[in-house]
């Protein structure tokens, strides 16, 4: 819930600095414009690939080529369109911003904010990711649904990559708590001990 705080926050920014009058910033103005574009491409981008999947074969080979994209199966990305009423191209955008944004940021949230009115381009802006990037990977992914263009998996490699740099992070948090802990002999002593505790009950044999 407070990660779609966060998003809402982020997009409210974005719209204010995009309908900033002549006493708003240049750039502001520019930012506006790059959002506009961004979503009137990503809603071609998605009704092009609803074209592609208007027969039942259709659907499937679509739900196949971007499962393959996004990391998923077919049946999977069927079960999200049934779920969210959505389209094949509307879910498309979804993965594709949610695979750039910070981890932690879903398909299902942003399909969401979308659902509510908010254009792609809008969305983009408001998770800072660059419009123009955003619409050109929408382009790209289209390609893919539609065959053109064989997937390269590469949404689901940078959501896995980024989840490992969230891992990590939590990693070296915990380490760096741990150290913090053991900052005197008598607190090291205490947490050498229950970690030499912990580690004989994990590899201690059950029937032992």
């Amino acid at each position: 819930m407070l990660r779609q705080h966060v998003i809402f926050g982020s997009l409210a920014a974005a719209l204010i600095v995009a309908s900033a009058g002549p006493a708003g910033a240049a750039g502001g103005t520019a930012s506006g414009g790059a959002s506009t574009h961004a979503d009137a491409g990503m809603d071609a981008a998605a009704r092009k690939v609803d074209q592609q999947a208007s027969s039942p074969s259709g659907q499937r080979q679509v739900a196949a080529r971007l499962g393959a994209e996004f990391g998923l199966t077919a049946d999977a990305l069927l079960q999200e369109k049934q779920a969210s009423g959505a389209g094949f191209g509307e879910l498309m955008n979804a993965h594709s911003l949610a695979s750039q944004a910070e981890p932690g940021t879903t398909a299902d949230q942003l399909l969401a904010l979308h659902q509510n009115g908010e254009g792609w381009g809008q969305i983009a802006a408001g998770l800072n990711l660059s419009p123009g990037q955003a619409l050109g990977e929408a382009r790209a992914d289209a390609k893919v649904a539609a065959g053109a263009s064989k997937s390269d998996a590469q949404h689901a490699v940078d959501t896995e990559a980024k989840a490992e740099a969230s891992a990590s992070a939590h990693l070296d948090a915990a380490a760096h708590r741990l150290d913090q802990s053991s900052a005197s002999p008598a607190a090291e002593h205490g947490i050498v001990g229950r970690l030499s505790s912990a580690i004989i009950v994990l590899f201690t044999p059950n029937d032992a």
